[in-house]
């Protein structure tokens, strides 16, 4: 008992996935704060039969699967964009 409350007793292993995963989801979602895609790491998450324990091996395919099509639809937007500056440049310089 500390300071008249009894303290349940937590089971560590489910508290270091639960931290780890935190901070990794943490770290995800402030990398890519414009990432829509969250509910496949959701479904992940409240997919998995044991809750009591999380197995991070099982969940992290899933993130990394949303990231590649994130990354993907970012490098297309990104080309899509310089190809257009490129464009630009190039209209402009038939003009002068």
């Amino acid at each position: 008992m500390v300071f008249g409350f009894q303290i349940k007793r937590i089971r560590p292993r489910l508290v270091g996935s639960l931290f780890i995963l935190g901070r990794i989801s943490m770290l995800l979602f402030g990398w890519f704060p414009q990432m829509r895609n969250r509910d496949s790491v959701l479904n992940a998450l409240n997919g998995h039969s044991d809750h009591g324990r999380i197995e991070i091996k099982n969940i992290l395919p899933k993130i990394s699967f949303t990231l590649s099509l994130q990354m993907r639809s970012n490098l297309l937007l990104l080309s899509q964009r310089y190809t257009f500056r490129f464009g630009d440049m190039v209209q402009q310089m038939k003009i002068y």
